[in-house]
């Protein structure tokens, strides 16, 4: 097995990235960089530079009919608990499956270098109401995410390793049924015509996002790579960030941490 280097984990997540742009307009799939991917190609025209990761939105119609696609001869494979219940996050997952992720080598379902996809879910008219359904997501939300990583990782801060180890073992007693029930429920709540908020539901109150900023999406480039984005980059970045163009200090400059490997003889870049 050969590791990868940083730009040559960079060059394959571009890849990875511009195959699934490619794919979604082909199929008349709507998507939106988001996040860090975002910030990077505004502050950084690409990658930031101590970033490992790439994230991506889809409109839930959009993003069920994607998770739904053949990718049995094609060249990434998905990863969805959302389609067949197979993940360790919850989070839907596009890899190349020529490589493999060091972090995920050992877990139920072990996978390669990847993207994220999120789905984009309505949230309410009001930002009250989007607020008041991320609250309420928080705990199955944070149940389901222990139960499907059916493994105990021990909290950074001593402090909380009693807390946590106590929530890990009630949500084995919530089950995971009963978690899901209640985020299906979320989910559904509200249309999407009646909407003004929308947002990945994940518990977090700067996740909701106004819908319009997704009816008229605009461009930008990433890696010199021409994607789709929310249509006002410097509000979507603001509300999240903050002063976003503010470089965060060395200290807080890292990544995500992990290896990635491939088979010898496999070409490490493109």
């Amino acid at each position: 097995m050969i590791k990868l280097t940083s730009e040559q984990i960079k060059a394959r997540l571009l890849e990875i990235l511009v195959w699934f742009r490619d794919r979604c307009e082909s199929k008349g799939y709507r998507y939106y960089i988001t996040g860090g991917t975002l910030l990077g190609a505004v502050r950084h025209g690409g990658f930031i530079p101590w970033d490992d990761d790439v994230d991506v939105l889809m409109p839930i119609d959009d993003y069920e009919r994607f998770i739904h696609d053949d990718y049995t001869d094609l060249k990434y494979k998905l990863l969805s608990y959302d389609l067949n219940k197979q993940s360790t996050t919850g989070i839907t997952k596009l890899y190349d499956p020529k490589t493999t992720l060091e972090a995920m080598r050992h877990t139920k379902y072990p996978i390669g270098l990847h993207i994220d996809i999120f789905p984009l879910y309505p949230l309410g008219a009001t930002l009250a109401q989007a607020h008041e359904l991320q609250k309420k997501s928080r705990v199955p939300i944070k149940y389901k995410g222990w139960i499907i990583a059916d493994r105990f990782y021990p909290p950074k801060n001593k402090l909380h390793y009693i807390p946590k180890w106590i929530g890990y073992h009630t949500a084995w007693t919530y089950g995971i049924e009963r978690a899901l029930k209640k985020l299906d429920a979320l989910k559904t709540k509200y249309s999407v015509e009646e909407s003004n908020y929308v947002g990945f539901l994940n518990g977090k109150l700067r996740e909701c996002v106004e819908k319009s900023q997704y009816e008229t999406p605009s461009e930008i480039t990433f890696e010199g790579e021409r994607f789709a984005c929310c249509g006002d980059p410097h509000k979507f970045l603001t509300d999240f960030y903050g002063d976003y163009m503010q470089l965060p200090p060395e200290c807080e400059r890292q990544n995500h941490g992990f290896a990635v490997y491939v088979e010898d003889g496999e070409n490490g870049g493109l």
